[in-house]
């Protein structure tokens, strides 16, 4: 026993000196070591699929069939923003894993998929994009949800494949201009993008507008995650050049979508502002609201299961 001790003692000593010495890797290693437990723990499997020469990694889930019910099981294709990855979706997706096939991919430019300069970054080009990725994985409609740019690309592939899909919800979505200004619409009109981190600095003020109830995470991981910004910077910006496009722009064709639809907001955004949401209920017939007020830009990660609740009511709701 006294044994084990000085054995446990003695690790703690070592990751203690090496997150003083080394806190960027400890931070990297230690965030890298939470996902991939959480992501286990949750029940998802990381797989990936090539479309032309893009490899698009992505988790999911080994689902039972629903009990009493003859049907197939419904999958759920869950879509991250700009500059996130698949991993947002986790603490989210754990409380569906059990009725519906879960499909959380990393975008083009994200994540474990990877970047290169020549693929398509627009929000069009994305949703046809995912049309072939989904049609590989042989699923022939599903639902779909989507926060911030990942919203924006839902609602393009809604648009262009309606056949496709069951319901719709965005959350926090991008694609139409907000009436009131967001923070970051604002720091935008100065010549300011909170996404391209140049410093530590630049990272804080970012991750502060991002959620205004962010889950605990230690300083050392987010120094991690800070530097791996930093180091993406270019490769970011070259991705917002071509989603922030206002040819892509929904404002006037989202009367052509006829699914259900649940539009979930934090009334705290300062990425988007919330006042979007009334573009999209008054433009989209009969379209579901619901508004977190003090929650920020993220609510799958800010408030998982009260978000959770919401979704599967919706969900529910579409299927009696």
């Amino acid at each position: 026993m006294i044994y084990l001790l000085t054995i446990l003692f003695l690790m703690v000593a070592i990751i203690s000196v090496l997150v003083l010495i080394k806190p960027v890797l400890m931070g990297a290693l230690a965030y890298n070591f939470t996902i991939k437990s959480e992501a286990k723990y949750y029940g998802f499997k990381k797989s990936s699929i090539e479309i032309n020469d893009i490899k698009i990694s992505y988790y999911h889930n080994t689902c039972r069939p629903k009990k009493d019910r003859d049907e197939e099981t419904e999958t759920i294709l869950m879509l991250h923003g700009f500059s996130a990855d698949k991993n947002v979706w986790l603490r989210f997706a754990r409380y569906f894993r059990s009725e519906y096939n879960i499909i959380i991919p990393d975008l083009a430019g994200h994540g474990e998929t990877g970047f290169k300069r020549h693929w398509g970054y627009s929000a069009h080009e994305q949703a046809k994009l995912l049309a072939s990725f989904v049609e590989k994985l042989k699923i022939e409609k599903l639902h779909i949800i989507g926060n911030s740019m990942g919203g924006f690309i839902a609602a393009h592939f809604a648009l262009i494949y309606p056949q496709k899909l069951l319901t719709m919800t965005l959350v926090d979505a991008a694609g139409v201009k907000s009436p009131e200004m967001s923070k970051m619409e604002h720091l935008l009109v100065q010549g300011i993008n909170p996404f391209e981190i140049n410093t530590r600095e630049d990272f804080d003020q970012f991750y502060s507008m991002t959620m205004a109830k962010p889950p605990w995470m230690p300083h050392f991981i987010l120094s991690a995650i800070a530097k791996k910004y930093q180091r993406d910077r270019k490769q970011l910006m070259f991705i917002w050049s071509q989603f922030v496009n206002p040819n892509d722009m929904l404002d006037s064709c989202l009367h052509n979508i006829s699914i259900p639809v649940l539009l979930v907001w934090g009334g705290q955004d300062q990425i988007i502002h919330v006042s979007s949401s009334t573009i999209w209920q008054s433009k989209i017939n009969n379209a579901k609201v619901h508004i977190f007020p003090e929650i920020g830009h993220m609510p799958m990660v800010e408030t998982p299961k009260a978000t959770a609740f919401v979704y599967k009511n919706f969900l529910n709701n579409i299927t009696k």
